[in-house]
């Protein structure tokens, strides 16, 4: 069929559907798509997209020059304003039961103690499937076009399969600095073929003689470089929110004025986040439904086996966090990793925000960015999230926190209770294990060669995460849940702290940490709202973890996750803190396929191959290798 008569069928499908949608609807509009929701009448009474129902709520703002305000958290809404998020879902409990499937044989259990799920202060495991979403792109069909490609710089490729998530990174790269972790991250993410990375690089220093168009990743397919002015890369922000807000003349140039004025403070170029999807529009291929943002100064894993693509089309908002002992938990999207359904809408919901919930906000109210503060936007965008939408989210354990971790380009890992990793590896007395450091004990031959072994045995056997054949699903009939309340009173910040303003935080108290190993810290922990306005749950699942053995095993030791070193696999690791310690350095050349890096937090880093073959090392920490015989 040639593209005119295509066209032609496509025009008329549209005509007998927008027919058929006449009838179904009748003058009144069609139903609810949520089966038990009450339709309002006003609809133009609603509050405005993103905020929660109810009414008019007010803050008392403080300039820091001795003056006070207060603002209207949930203000009329204005003539102009697109329709509101749907609220609340309610969901009859006849709907289909999810399908769980056990954890992988060695996975971490519960205490023995630990009461079963039939414990009545628990939810059943047989929990009721995420219902069908009403997403309008969950009905997106696959991309097809019979017009030319387009080819702009930093264009998507059409013709290719679209990526699970596009991750959109913005970098203002200078060219008297270098970053050692630069070409690992890139590596890592040509490792992960199903994804991409969209790198938004703006002109912020002047670099003159072509210095932003220079290629950082070069040959690597799924990274897209586009390099932007400043003014043409704020044009695209000041477009973006006067198209919500419905700007007219004045407010667009008050709007630019701003902009432009508070690009300066924006040190991380992080003021507009959540919005990247919808600002680089231009750059992102219509049929990709998932984009995140995360940072550079950070390894990637295999993502095929720790996002949670099984629940990929059930929430707005997916929430890397790390593992936790804490009973207070903190509810907070970290600016190195965050993922959500791309969707107009969901966008939209983040102007709940009272900073930039309209032009006059925007003008008069304390900016975002404030120099004296650590904590940039995201406090204010996390708040919004948890407490004043009603947008779904799923918090998962993404990030690698160990203070010992294991980073290569099929998957990085913490390294839990790293300090047995001495004990039972040379020939000897169990007194003789401590002639040996952990940083001494990793990087020791024996020690590469059975780190090396663990990891080939996890590349080889490991499932990856989905519905299908062999994979593992997220949720488990060994998980267990409660419902919990999200809060942000000073009763549950009176011994916890941040480091932003406290009225920003997000916390639960968490009430099944306890009858986990370790007050949860060895299990998955989760905190989803799987209904938009519904219930938040806290969610306990065992770990999957592999056990580094013993390569000589002391007699009359039975070895466990309790005295042996084990490595938790996740979704990325973060240099937060090792790339300001006196030690850090990295190779400039990034990791081959098989290439092991080893990281101490307190000592160093060292690379070796996939022989054992030790390639690199820096930091306080020598390798050691003792001999035998004088041991």
């Amino acid at each position: 069929m040639n593209r005119r008569s295509r066209r032609g069928a496509l025009i008329a499908a549209l005509v007998l559907v927008g027919g058929a949608t006449l009838l179904w609807s009748g003058l009144d509009g069609p139903p609810s798509f949520y089966p038990d929701e009450t339709l309002i009448e006003h609809q133009h009474e609603r509050p405005p997209v993103g905020l929660k129902a109810g009414p008019a709520r007010y803050e008392q703002v403080n300039y820091h020059d001795g003056t006070w305000d207060e603002f209207d958290l949930n203000p009329p809404l204005p003539p102009d304003m697109l329709p509101p998020l749907a609220s609340k879902t309610k969901w009859g409990m006849d709907s289909d039961r999810v399908v769980v499937q056990p954890p992988p044989p060695d996975s971490a259990q519960p205490h023995e103690s630990l009461p079963g799920v039939a414990d009545d202060t628990l939810e059943s495991p047989n929990l009721p499937a995420t219902p069908p979403s009403s997403h309008p792109l969950d009905s997106i069909p696959p991309f097809e076009n019979d017009d030319p490609l387009p080819s702009f710089e930093g264009a998507p490729n059409l013709s290719t399969p679209a990526p699970r998530i596009t991750f959109i990174v913005i970098w203002s790269p200078r060219l008297d600095t270098t970053d050692a972790y630069l070409p690992n991250f890139f590596a890592s993410i040509g490792a992960n073929p199903s994804i991409e990375l969209l790198l938004i690089k703006i002109d912020k220093y002047g670099l003159k003689d072509g210095g932003c168009e220079i290629q950082h990743a070069a040959g690597i397919p799924n990274v897209r470089e586009v390099c932007l002015g400043m003014e043409e890369y704020l044009a695209f922000h000041v477009a973006y929110l006067c198209d919500v807000w419905g700007c007219d003349d004045r407010e667009r140039e008050t709007v630019k004025r701003l902009v432009d004025e508070r690009a300066e403070g924006d040190q991380y170029n992080s003021a507009y986040r959540p919005f990247r999807a919808e600002v680089f529009k231009k750059w992102m291929r219509p049929d990709v439904h998932l984009w995140g943002w995360c940072d550079l100064d950070m390894m990637m894993g295999n993502v095929e086996r720790t996002f949670p693509w099984d629940l990929a089309s059930d929430f707005d908002v997916y929430v890397g966090a790390a593992p936790s002992e804490r009973s207070k938990v903190h509810m907070f999207m970290p600016g190195h990793m965050v993922v959500f359904r791309k969707s107009p809408e969901v966008a939209r919901a983040f102007f709940a925000l009272p900073e930039i919930q309209n032009v006059h906000n925007f003008e008069t109210m304390p900016w975002i960015i404030r120099p004296n503060w650590a904590g940039c936007e995201e406090a204010e965008y996390s708040y919004t999230l948890f407490m004043l939408t009603d947008l779904t989210f799923l918090r998962f354990d993404a990030m690698v926190n160990a203070w010992h971790h294991l980073s290569t380009l099929n998957g990085v890992y913490g390294i839990e209770l790293a300090h047995w990793m001495p004990h039972s590896l040379l020939s000897g007395p169990p007194e003789s294990d401590d002639l040996l450091t952990t940083d001494g004990a990793f990087t020791h031959p024996a020690g590469r060669a059975v780190v090396n072994s663990v990891l080939r045995d996890r590349e080889e056997n490991a499932p990856r995460r989905g519905n299908g054949v062999g994979e593992r699903k997220t949720f488990s009939d060994k998980g267990q849940e409660m419902e919990v309340q999200l809060r942000s009173d000073p009763e549950i910040l009176s011994d916890f702290i941040v480091w932003f303003d406290e009225k920003y935080a997000v916390l639960y108290e968490s009430p099944l940490g306890h009858r986990w190993d370790n007050n949860g810290q060895q299990a998955n922990r989760y905190a989803m709202r799987r209904t938009r306005g519904g219930p938040v749950v806290e969610r306990f699942e065992p770990v999957d973890y592999t056990l580094i053995p013993a390569t000589i095993p002391h007699e009359g030791w039975v070895y466990s996750q309790g005295n042996r070193p084990w490595i938790r696999e996740l979704m990325y690791n973060h240099y937060q803190g090792e790339k300001y310690a006196s030690w850090y350095a990295l190779p400039e050349k990034p990791l081959a396929q098989g290439d092991v890096l080893y990281t101490a937090k307190d000592s160093g880093a060292f690379v070796w191959d996939k022989e054992g073959k030790m390639l690199f090392q820096t930091g306080e920490a020598m390798v050691k290798e003792p001999s035998l015989e004088v041991r």
